[in-house]
């Protein structure tokens, strides 16, 4: 089978498990009433790609001096690794896409996480997706590898609160982060971010619980549930 459809159908099984994975975790914070804080970081995020995106579409000398190149980091243009995530590379399809994802995943994210940890889920996946799109040569931008930094976090979740979620939201999270190990493998750019996200999100979720759990394991006796002392009770 032809290596780019190989790519194509592990890339949209990652992208079902994905939607799965954004759905069932929403879907557990609004079931413990998690009230996180306004996803101003989102805001923030959005409102500086949205310009610097409208801004490239008007002025294309924007789009090439802000995304990957060849050569950019070996003539000390670090900053690269950083400004792909704020311009995106595929036109106004691929503009439209992304903005829409990330007004999906990134306030949910914002308030299941937290303000910090979702800045840490965004930005450290996106940057592992820009370096390793230099490693492989592969010139271009858009935030769509921090966005699967989240993604991949979410996937996480799914599989720590496993006991919360039907079996098919189990079977695609393991799924997903399988498909993003093949994606990784076949040197496709979300991959890495994705399985970094993952991981990332496992580790915060150890030291501090996104979701709490006490409420699964330690529940609230009711009066039928209490003891009935008799008379005779010593």
């Amino acid at each position: 089978m032809d290596k780019t459809l190989l790519i194509s159908i592990f890339a949209g099984t990652s992208i079902v498990a994905g939607i799965s994975a954004w759905f069932f975790v929403a879907q557990m914070a609004i079931g413990k009433r998690v009230r996180g804080p306004f996803p101003i970081s989102s805001l923030v995020i959005f409102i500086v790609t949205s310009s610097l995106t409208a801004l490239q579409l008007i002025e294309t000398d924007v789009l090439s001096s802000l995304q990957r190149n060849a050569g950019d980091l070996s003539d000390g243009r670090f900053w690269k690794l950083v400004t792909p995530l704020f311009v995106q590379g595929d036109g106004a399809t691929g503009a439209v896409i992304n903005t829409i994802t990330f007004l999906l995943v990134a306030p949910v994210a914002e308030r299941v996480y937290g303000r910090r940890r979702m800045l840490l889920m965004y930005f450290i996946p996106g940057l592992i997706g820009q370096a390793v799109g230099f490693l492989w040569d592969t010139p271009g931008a858009g935030n769509s590898v921090a966005i699967a930094g989240l993604i991949g976090g979410f996937l996480a979740l799914e599989l720590v609160h496993a006991h919360r979620l039907p079996q098919v939201a189990r079977g695609l999270a393991v799924v997903g982060l399988i498909a993003a190990l093949i994606l990784t493998l076949s040197s496709e750019l979300h991959g890495p971010p994705v399985l970094a996200g993952a991981l990332l999100g496992y580790v915060l979720n150890h030291v501090s619980p996104m979701l709490p759990h006490h409420a699964d394991h330690h529940p609230v006796p009711s009066a039928a549930d209490a003891p009935v002392h008799t008379g005779n009770s010593v």
